[in-house]
C-alpha cells in the first residue's frame, strides 16, 4: 500500500502551544488539547504549500473515507498562512470539507496567501458541513465587498452558528475593499437580531473601506445586547472618525453587559493627514468615558499614525 500522503503534513505542532495560543487566541482547554493534537500545520521553512499540494493532500482525506483504517481525518486546526494557495486550491478543500472528510474542524487560517472572493465565498459555503466551525483566518488576500456579502448570506441562513473570531482585515499596502455597501446591510442584520446564533468573541476588520455608516450599525448591535461575547473589536486602518467612535461610546454607554474591553481604531490619510478621524480627545475619551460610567475599563487603541 502506498504511503498516505497526508502524512507529511499531519503531525505534532513545531512549536510551543502557547506561543501558537497568543497567535490565534487558544483558551486553555484548546491549549492542553494542542500538546497531542494533530493539525495542518504549513509554515515550515523548507516548503512552501501550493495548490497541487492541497489537492493531493485534500482528496487523499476523501479517499480515506472509504478506508474502514482511516476513516474521517480528526484534524481540528488548518494552519496554512503564508502559502501559495489559490481559489482552485480552495476548491479542494472545500470539497472535503462537503465529503465529511474533516468532521471535528474548528480553525482556518488562510492569511496571506492568493485567494479572491471567489475562495472565501467556497469556503463559506462549506462551512456548514463542519458543525463544530468556529474561527475564520482570512486576512491578507484580495476580499470585496462580493465576499463579505457571501458570509453575510451564510450566515443569515444560519450555517455557522458557533462563529467565534472573524478576521477578515487586510494590510496597509493592501486593503481589503471591504465597504459600508456590503458592511451596513450585515451589521443591520445582526442589529435586528436575524443571525439567531452567532456570538462572536473577536471581530477583525482592520485596513477595510468599514466607514462611520457602517461602524454605527454595527454598534447598534452592541447596544441593543446582540453582541453579548465580544470582547475584541478592531478596525484600525478603516474610515472611521469621531462619529462613528461616538455611536460604539452611546452603544456601550447603553449596554451593562457588554463584555467589550479591547477595541483599536484609527485612520489618517497620508494625502489629508489633518482630515477626519478617530481622535484621542474625540472619540477615544468618549468611548472610555462611556465604560467607565458603567463601570469597566475600556481600553482603546488608536492606529500608531494617529497617537
Amino acid at each position: 500500500m502506498p504511503p498516505d500522503p497526508r502524512d507529511e503534513w499531519v503531525g505534532p505542532l513545531p512549536t510551543d502551544p502557547l506561543e501558537l495560543a497568543l497567535e490565534y487566541k487558544l483558551g486553555f482547554d484548546d491549549v492542553s488539547d494542542l500538546q497531542d493534537q494533530k493539525c495542518f500545520l504549513a509554515w515550515r521553512e523548507d516548503r512552501i504549500v501550493n495548490t497541487a499540494d492541497i489537492k493531493v493532500i485534500f482528496e487523499a482525506m476523501i479517499e480515506a473515507l472509504d478506508d474502514d483504517e482511516k476513516g474521517p481525518c480528526q484534524v481540528e486546526y488548518l494552519f496554512f498562512a503564508r502559502q501559495q494557495i489559490d481559489d482552485a486550491g480552495m476548491e479542494y478543500i472545500a470539497k472535503a470539507m462537503e465529503a465529511g472528510a474533516m468532521p471535528k474542524l474548528l480553525t482556518v487560517d488562510f492569511s496571506s496567501n492568493k485567494l479572491t472572493d471567489t475562495g472565501f465565498t467556497t469556503l463559506v459555503n462549506a462551512v456548514k458541513h463542519c458543525k463544530q466551525f468556529r474561527d475564520i483566518k482570512f486576512k491578507n488576500n484580495s476580499l470585496t465587498d462580493v465576499g463579505f456579502a457571501a458570509l453575510h448570506e451564510m450566515l443569515k441562513r444560519g450555517e455557522c452558528p458557533g462563529l467565534e473570531r472573524l478576521d477578515l482585515a487586510g494590510d496597509m499596502f493592501i486593503r481589503h475593499n471591504i465597504s459600508d455597501a456590503s458592511f451596513v446591510p450585515f451589521a443591520t442584520d445582526l442589529a435586528d437580531g436575524v443571525f439567531k446564533t452567532i456570538r462572536p468573541e473577536e471581530f477583525e476588520m482592520s485596513d477595510t473601506e468599514i466607514g462611520d455608516a457602517g461602524f454605527a450599525a454595527f454598534s447598534v448591535s452592541i447596544k441593543r445586547g446582540n453582541l453579548r461575547k465580544l470582547k475584541s473589536l478592531y478596525l484600525q486602518g478603516c474610515r472611521i472618525t469621531d462619529e462613528g467612535a461616538n455611536a460604539l461610546a452611546e452603544a456601550i454607554g447603553n449596554n451593562k453587559r457588554t463584555k467589550l474591553f479591547d477595541i483599536r481604531l484609527g485612520f489618517q490619510n497620508m494625502d489629508n493627514p489633518e482630515g477626519a478621524r478617530v481622535t484621542k480627545d474625540g472619540g477615544k475619551a468618549a468611548i472610555e468615558s462611556a465604560g467607565e460610567r458603567m463601570g469597566r475599563k475600556v481600553f482603546v487603541v488608536l492606529h500608531p499614525l494617529n497617537m
